[in-house]
């Protein structure tokens, strides 16, 4: 298991989690230590970079803190996590300049 510390970004620094990714199941698990409560009409979506590229991993149940949250089907050769505020129901790119988290492996 590869843990990722990933940080707030930008004007969202006190953004905090910890993402571990299981390669083997290709699953990972998060834990959110701070995050924003999203608006309504929003959702955080986890994205993996791979190859330089952004790859949908996921909407994020953020409801759910304290408690690790699994995502599955995480691509092998991610080299770094991101989570974006997306439309509800997410994006099939990422939202860049709405990043409020960021870890590289």
């Amino acid at each position: 298991i590869t843990p990722v510390a990933m940080y707030g970004t930008g004007t969202h620094n006190i953004c905090r989690c910890s993402l571990y990714w299981d390669k083997k199941t290709k699953k990972a698990y998060l834990l959110i230590h701070h995050l924003v409560d999203q608006p309504e009409d929003k959702d955080y979506q986890l994205w993996a970079t791979v190859d330089g590229k952004p790859v949908n991993v996921g909407i994020v149940q953020d409801n759910i803190r304290g408690r690790f949250i699994e995502m599955n089907n995480v691509p092998a050769g991610a080299t770094a996590f991101s989570i974006t505020l997306e439309k509800a129901g997410g994006n099939s790119l990422p939202t860049v300049d709405e990043t409020y988290l960021q870890g590289s492996i």
